[in-house]
């Protein structure tokens, strides 16, 4: 399974949505090196990033699925990063779909980036197992300064 950690949307200038997400790579524990996605054995990174576009997000999804040569399984999202430029034309049917789709966590956190969401999920935390933690810990860390306000 390809472990969905993080997904971003951005629009592209053909009015199209590009999705991309932040896939877990598991790799052996204890003195096991893990294989990466190339096949190639050694230490990397924890993470990568894929994206594909689609007329909406759902067409985006499967085309997405087309690329990855596992199942995408989407039960570990916790944040969702929309590009402002989408923001500002309205997120509504991307809401609308985290809401509806049955793997999607109802729970997950929404922010929005002046940067495009592809390039956000790029980052490397260095504190962090992967991106999401980190973007997930901010939050909460604003959430809370805002209800002491």
């Amino acid at each position: 399974m390809a472990l969905i950690m993080a997904a971003g949307f951005d629009i592209k200038s053909d009015h199209k949505i590009e999705l991309s997400v932040l896939v877990f790579i598991p790799k052996g524990g204890g003195s096991q090196q893990g294989m990466d996605v190339s096949g190639e054995i050694g230490g990397g990174e924890q993470t990568l990033v894929r994206s594909a576009e689609g007329v909406t997000s759902a067409d985006a999804m499967s085309k997405l699925q087309e690329i990855l040569p596992r199942k995408i399984f989407w039960g570990h999202t916790e944040v969702f990063i929309f590009n402002e430029d989408l923001a500002k034309k309205g997120v509504s049917k991307q809401v609308d779909f985290i809401m509806r789709h049955p793997q999607l966590r109802e729970r997950g956190q929404i922010f929005v980036s002046k940067q495009q969401a592809k390039d956000i999920l790029k980052l490397i935390s260095p504190l962090e197992r992967d991106l999401s933690r980190g973007v997930k810990r901010i939050g909460r860390a604003q959430n809370r300064a805002e209800c002491h306000d």
